[in-house]
């Protein structure tokens, strides 16, 4: 199966820290701190540190938590408090 040009520019997309991190809605220096644990791949051109764009999503979907079930309204009523009177 061929590999579109669109789906390779997608795959392609290397993107500097700071826009990254605005992607993310992170600081940059938290990236940076995920970059150097060895838990986000980068991609060094001389100076420049780029993230790619894939590897934006896969973090993400790694650090996604389950829905949890939530009980509907009314479904949990709390026992109504015992007065003095009726405790003793």
């Amino acid at each position: 199966m061929a590999i579109t040009t669109a789906a390779r520019a997608s795959a392609s997309v290397l993107l500097p820290v700071p826009e990254a991190a605005r992607l993310l809605r992170v600081s940059p220096r938290y990236l940076r701190t995920l970059v150097s644990r060895g838990d986000l791949p980068v991609v060094r051109l001389g100076r420049r540190v780029l993230i790619a764009r894939s590897d934006l999503d896969v973090l993400v979907a790694a650090n996604r938590t389950p829905v949890v079930a939530a009980h509907g309204h009314g479904s949990h009523r709390q026992a109504p408090k015992k007065t003095k009177e009726q405790s003793r």
